[in-house]
């Protein structure tokens, strides 16, 4: 049975359809993907544990609320950095068992409030890590809740941002 699946490298455009079933690990960093359609993970069971989408052409437009869809209760690390995504990606609060978010290396700028914790609920994450370094963002403008559902605060990585390099020995 097929557990592990590499196809990076590749030059492919978008996640595949019909993917094996039994899945536990799909590697696609490394292409020319632009989009994760919707439902393409639909069909899979129990679903992916690792989805690693790195150096890619990824923005926003190319992930939809049903990106993940059959991944919700599967996934513990999703990695997105090193593509083209302005904001954080929809969806990412149905991820119940995500332990490992890697954004680092995209253009976002903001981190909105309810947009990694829902802060209507009082659950705990199971996030570990939050990569977000390397980013447009001005840590001044992060709601102080944002991360709220986060107990482990030493795992969320802001800095350095793109735009503080010149000063990134500066303590903030």
């Amino acid at each position: 049975k097929l557990e592990s699946l590499d196809l990076s490298h590749n030059k492919l455009v978008h996640v595949p359809s019909f993917l094996p079933v039994g899945l536990h690990q799909l590697h696609l960093h490394h292409n020319q993907i632009e989009r994760i359609p919707g439902y393409v993970f639909g069909h899979m069971k129990p679903g992916l544990d690792l989805l690693h989408l790195s150096h890619n052409r990824l923005s926003n437009d190319g992930i939809d609320d049903v990106s993940f869809l059959g991944l919700f209760n599967s996934l513990t690390e999703l990695l997105l950095d090193n593509n083209q995504l302005r904001s954080i990606p929809r969806g990412l609060l149905k991820l119940k068992s995500l332990q490992l978010l890697r954004l680092n290396h995209n253009v976002i700028r903001h981190v909105p409030l309810n947009s990694l914790c829902d802060t209507r609920l009082s659950e705990d994450s199971p996030l570990v890590s939050v990569h977000l370094e390397y980013n447009l963002i001005d840590r001044r403008l992060i709601p102080p809740n944002a991360f709220s559902c986060i107990k482990t605060y030493h795992s969320i990585i802001l800095r350095p941002q793109s735009h503080e390099e010149d000063y990134h020995h500066q303590d903030y």
